[in-house]
């Protein structure tokens, strides 16, 4: 390990102690550095501020099992994969993800996410033969990275419940159909089959997976020359596509 990240680890290692004796909002930075004995000159040198840090933290931890896959269906299992490494450090993240501003937690997840799913995608699309271009890719990509954040932001919202990462593991039984649902490949027999699948997810808790859920059916004028309202929970009914999304045919 060399020396910078050395003091990295240290710093980091310091600002996870301090929040264990008071609540992040109150850590400060002169708080971190003189926990580790390291001046202040050498933390800004390292990190623009303790957001800063918490992000490398993060990446650190959890960019290698989001990004263990190299295709779009193993993002799945990265996904599951992080909400098990953020419960298991529940008390740290719960923390400071609820940091909404400049530079916060949530913004690094949702950008890193978007890189990731512009790689798979690309991927995909060479793979399958299948021509996307930068602003469709672009527009898919962000479509992903949000519902991806988006759903874990929700979750950490609502306590970080084990139980829902049950049933977030149920979503694997789908998994194999987003490669297809993306690139125009389905047809009439997949939208039942996956429709279907949605609706095991327990229907009580589909908010959960509202994003995840209209994102999947959103794709569904690529498949084909007609829209198909597709009803996936009770209460989350989708008739009408964007007009950026609507106008893909690939």
């Amino acid at each position: 390990m060399s020396r910078n990240e050395i003091t990295k680890s240290a710093l980091a290692a310091s600002l996870r102690e301090l929040m264990k004796e008071k609540e992040f909002s109150q850590v400060t930075i002169k708080d971190i550095s003189a926990r580790c004995q390291v001046s202040r000159n050498a933390f800004y040198y390292h990190f623009h501020d303790k957001y800063d840090l918490v992000n490398w933290i993060f990446c650190s931890e959890a960019l290698p099992l989001i990004d263990s896959s190299s295709s779009l269906e193993g993002s799945w299992d990265g996904f599951i994969a992080l909400c098990h490494h953020l419960y298991k450090d529940r008390k740290f993240y719960s923390e400071v993800f609820h940091y909404t501003g400049q530079n916060s937690l949530f913004d690094a997840l949702e950008n890193i996410y978007f890189e990731l799913m512009k790689t798979y995608i690309s991927s995909t699309s060479r793979q399958t033969g299948n021509h996307i271009n930068e602003e469709q890719l672009s527009i898919v990509a962000r479509m992903y990275s949000h519902a991806f954040a988006g759903t874990i932001g929700d979750w950490i919202k609502g306590g970080m419940r084990a139980e829902e990462i049950s049933r977030f593991e149920k979503l694997n039984s789908i998994k194999p159909k987003l490669s297809i649902m993306l690139l125009g490949m389905a047809g009439s027999q997949s939208y039942a089959a996956i429709q279907d699948s949605l609706q095991k997810l327990n229907a009580p808790h589909a908010s959960s997976f509202s994003q995840l859920k209209q994102l999947l059916f959103a794709f569904s004028p690529v498949l084909g020359e007609h829209q198909t309202q597709c009803s996936v929970t009770n209460d989350v009914r989708l008739s009408k596509y964007t007009k950026a999304v609507g106008s893909f045919r690939m």
